[in-house]
């Protein structure tokens, strides 16, 4: 694709909300993540979501862990799910996320697997609830563990949603399609618009000018090649918060744009984020949380560099 001027993300992000307006006219963004010990994954992805605009957060809690929600996430809805002994996500929880889900799917989208686990139960209940969200219209973001559930596995079978977006790192990504590491640092290009393709879903490739694949792309031209962010984003937690912004400008602009433009519009975003960290702090000092309180400084750029 012709790649989108800098300057027009800014503006379009930046752009005033009309006043007579509430919560219900900017979405909803459900969270399926985090487990026992991995927590921090999940509220940071819903922080993100929060402060990228989204009406309403809410954030699915496994019982266990749901009064770590309570204290360390405070404007998200908590739903407890399964029993208060449960640390993780189980195949059985599966029909009661959907019923929540399909009782708001309108102006929605979910986001699946920061934090999540590797657990077998997990994993199959990762693929029970894609399989049910694939009947609805909803944008799902597939991510982390989410995406682990179906390694080796033919990912050209997979049941995903209609407008699914995987946000894989080059582990992630090669564990999902069978091949080395090496292979896709190789073939970026190559392996973003096979994935793609073969999954029927929207591809960030992330990393160093992190890569933006619409569904079905024939050529390189259709790729967004995203020209900010630094090293300093290199830190554990840096992809749930871009899971939380790339849901949250989906869930409150989906009707504005296309879906493949907002998630442009959100990998550009978020690496702006980090370049503003990397600036105040330095790029070793930069940690995820940093990124979440950057996008309060976002109004501020317009004219800067990042509209050359």
């Amino acid at each position: 694709m012709e790649r989108a001027k800098n300057s027009e993300f800014i503006k379009y992000y930046n752009a005033a909300r009309k006043p007579d307006t509430h919560k219900g006219d900017y979405g909803r963004v459900f969270i399926v993540a985090g487990s026992e010990g991995m927590t921090g994954a999940a509220m940071l992805c819903a922080e993100a979501a929060i402060r990228t605009g989204a009406g309403l957060v809410y954030l699915f809690a496994p019982g266990k862990i749901l009064p770590v929600y309570e204290i360390g996430c405070k404007e998200a809805v908590k739903i407890k799910i399964g029993e208060g002994e449960d640390a993780f996500f189980k195949e059985k929880h599966v029909r009661q996320v959907v019923d929540v889900i399909k009782k708001s799917q309108e102006s929605a989208c979910v986001v699946v697997g920061p934090g999540i686990g590797r657990n077998i139960q997990t994993s199959k209940f990762v693929k029970g609830l894609l399989s049910e969200l694939s009947e609805i219209d909803i944008p799902v973001i597939l991510d982390a563990d989410g995406l682990n559930a179906y390694k080796n596995e033919q990912y050209k079978d997979f049941a995903m949603p209609k407008n699914t977006i995987i946000t894989p790192h080059v582990g992630e990504l090669a564990r999902l399609m069978t091949v080395s590491t090496e292979y896709i640092n190789k073939n970026r290009t190559e392996a973003a618009i096979k994935a793609s393709c073969n999954i029927n879903a929207i591809t960030v490739l992330k990393g160093n000018k992190s890569l933006v694949c619409p569904c079905c792309a024939s050529s390189e031209a259709d790729i967004y090649v995203n020209s900010t962010g630094n090293a300093g984003m290199a830190t554990g937690g840096s992809g749930d918060v871009l899971a939380g912004i790339i849901s949250g400008i989906i869930a409150s602009d989906k009707d504005k744009k296309s879906i493949f433009e907002l998630v442009c519009c959100a990998v550009f975003i978020h690496g702006i984020c980090g370049d503003i960290a990397a600036e105040k702090y330095g790029e070793r000092a930069v940690k995820a949380g940093d990124l979440i309180e950057m996008l309060k400084e976002i109004h501020k750029i317009e004219g800067s560099i990042y509209e050359i």
